[in-house]
């Protein structure tokens, strides 16, 4: 799972699999039956330009990590990841359910790794989460309350219904109703590899996305 903070997880999920199935009823229910204009709107791309100085030390990185084959697997883009963020603020480092999601959103190929161009776009999108945390995380202790995730959401670009917030609350927040940075990551990656794969899919004529079970089963699985 994201965090390992023993006492302090709520235990209203069960293991992986039943994980997997209940988002999988989520995103059926919410893209395929209601429609998704009433569940979330989508984020906007990040209007970040490119620093050269910040693209070429990324580039260095990405080189001595990933070695010959010009690749990140997910333990690797992890390693690059924590080297960088834990200087940040109070915080443990990406679990490896966090890094595994971060490869699967922008693994458009399906290879399983990440090559630069991937990385660099997972970078920018990381270095923007992370300065909209910031904001709300009052005490710079690597957390932020559930009750002002409606506020940053919007503040990503994204707005979702209270059917599907009680559910992000659920799983991502603990008992004190705190989330973690590393939850809150793994919270907007999978938003947005759910949001990407709804955009990618083919529509009815009333705008709903239509998925057979194998294309259902995919993005649920790798997500």
């Amino acid at each position: 799972m994201s965090s390992n903070k023993s006492g302090t997880r709520v235990q209203c999920f069960a293991p992986l699999v039943s994980e997997l199935a209940a988002l999988g009823r989520l995103m059926f229910q919410s893209l395929r039956y209601s429609g998704y204009r009433d569940i979330c709107t989508f984020p906007q791309e990040p209007k970040t330009e490119d620093d050269v100085s910040l693209v070429e030390k990324l580039r260095a990185a990405f080189t001595d990590v990933a070695g010959p084959d010009g690749v990140l697997s997910y333990p690797e883009l992890r390693d690059i990841l924590n080297a960088a963020f834990i200087k940040e603020f109070a915080f443990e480092g990406f679990s490896r359910e966090t890094a595994r999601s971060m490869v699967a959103l922008m693994d458009t190929d399906l290879s399983g790794s990440l090559d630069f161009m991937q990385f660099k776009k997972l970078w920018m999108d990381l270095r923007l989460w992370k300065s909209i945390f910031k904001r709300f995380d009052r005490n710079g202790n690597g957390t932020m309350d559930a009750f002002e995730l409606r506020d940053l959401l919007r503040a990503v670009g994204i707005s979702v219904s209270n059917r599907v917030y009680h559910a992000i609350v659920c799983r991502y927040a603990n008992r004190k109703g705190e989330i973690f940075f590393d939850d809150y990551v793994l919270l907007l990656v999978r938003l947005s590899t759910v949001i990407e794969t709804f955009k990618a899919q083919k529509r009815l004529d009333d705008g709903r996305a239509a998925f057979d079970i194998e294309e259902f089963t995919r993005s649920v699985i790798y997500i």
